[in-house]
């Protein structure tokens, strides 16, 4: 992944789709045989990917939610979105 800056907008890769188990959600590759297990906060950070917001943005919307974990946020939506971009289900633009 990129050098984090908090100016980049994650977009979703297009052949993606989620699916959600109960309190699970996977995030399927169409084509492909390739699923990812999303945590809470992936999934949160997925669905926060829409192609409008930087990573400061997603950050401060999760903040905003959940202030009682602001200590752990920016390290869990970086390794989201690490997760997401090593699995090709997101694309960082500046």
């Amino acid at each position: 992944m990129p050098s984090r800056n908090e100016t980049n907008v994650p977009t979703k890769a297009p052949d993606r789709r989620v699916e959600r188990l109960g309190q699970e959600v996977l995030l399927y590759c169409a084509g492909t045989a390739q699923t990812v297990y999303l945590n809470e906060t992936a999934a949160l950070v997925w669905e926060l990917c829409d192609g409008t917001r930087t990573v400061e943005q997603i950050e401060n919307l999760l903040l905003g939610a959940y202030p009682e974990a602001a200590g752990r946020i920016p390290t869990e939506v970086a390794q989201a979105l690490r997760k997401l971009d090593e699995s090709g289900a997101l694309r960082l633009g500046a």
